[in-house]
């Protein structure tokens, strides 16, 4: 890494399983929280109706949405999509994350944390 170029800060992988046609909402609002990587699945739940409630997940048709996030803006943003999304309700989705541990190339954790988007080529 050169001398002057910043450390990149810490990334985290957000999971957020929200209602069917829902997922492009989520990834709106990461996008206006500088989050700007995310892959949108389409999500068909095994569970069984029982377990279903249990979790609150309500039908077993979801959107799966993986983000890349950093960890410095990961608090702020969980929290604006429980509000948004009305997460801590049974039923609308959870949204959770795991530590990204490693990535191979220092370009590819630099587009990950966001950091290369000023730097792009026209």
């Amino acid at each position: 890494m050169p001398e002057n170029a910043e450390a990149p800060k810490r990334i985290k992988l957000m999971i957020s399983i929200v209602e069917r046609n829902r997922g492009q909402e989520v990834i709106d609002f990461c996008r206006m929280r500088q989050a700007h990587f995310h892959l949108l699945c389409r999500g068909y739940g095994t569970a069984d109706s029982e377990l279903q409630n249990l979790l609150g997940l309500g039908t077993r048709e979801k959107d799966v949405v993986l983000s890349v996030v950093r960890e410095e803006e990961l608090e702020p943003l969980l929290e604006g999509l429980r509000q948004r999304l009305q997460l801590n309700q049974a039923g609308r989705g959870i949204a959770f994350t795991i530590p990204i541990g490693s990535v191979c190339g220092h370009a590819a954790l630099a587009q990950l944390a966001g950091r290369m988007a000023a730097a792009a080529p026209q």
